[in-house]
Parts: structure tokens; C-alpha cells; sequence
């Protein structure tokens, strides 16, 4: 199609980019925006997507919580993936 070539970068993962904003009308680039991102939402791991659907406020307080286990973690020199599966959504 013209106008559609391969992402720089990110071609190999089958993303492209528009070499303008009219090669599609509006509804259509919005539904296609749509279906990428429900495909791209399909892959997530359960934990991301739950994240991502909270709240900003929320979802950075979560963040935050994250952070604070994985210093106290390293600091620690424990497993660093081991409390963030124990903290709560």
C-alpha cells in the first residue's frame, strides 16, 4: 500500500508507519489504532493489563510500591522479581 512502509526500528516486529495522514480516512485509521491495540492488550501478561486499567493516581502508587520492593530487594541481595509477586494489586 502507498504510504505504509516498514516502522523504522520496529519492522521486524511487523509495525509501520504512515508517510502521511490522509492515505486513510479518520474512521478507518482509528478502527485499525483500535484493533493494534487490542492485539497488543492480548499479549500482555493479566497483572499489566489489571495495572493498566487502574486508575493514573492509583497506578502510580502501585508504581511506587513496586519500586520500593525492588530497592529493598537489591539492597537485600535477594531475588529481585520475588516481592513484587507478593505485593497486591
Amino acid at each position: 500500500m502507498e504510504g505504509v512502509i516498514p516502522a523504522p526500528y520496529m519492522a521486524r516486529v511487523y509495525w509501520v508507519a504512515l508517510q502521511a495522514w490522509d492515505i486513510f480516512r479518520a474512521s478507518e485509521l482509528q478502527e485499525l489504532l483500535r484493533i493494534a491495540r487490542e492485539l497488543v492488550e492480548a499479549k500482555l501478561p493479566r497483572r499489566t493489563r489489571e495495572a493498566l486499567a487502574m486508575p493514573a493516581g492509583e497506578r502510580k502508587k502501585l508504581i511506587a510500591q513496586r519500586k520500593k520492593l525492588l530497592a529493598a530487594a537489591s539492597k537485600a541481595g535477594g531475588a529481585t522479581r520475588k516481592p513484587i509477586r507478593e505485593a497486591k494489586l
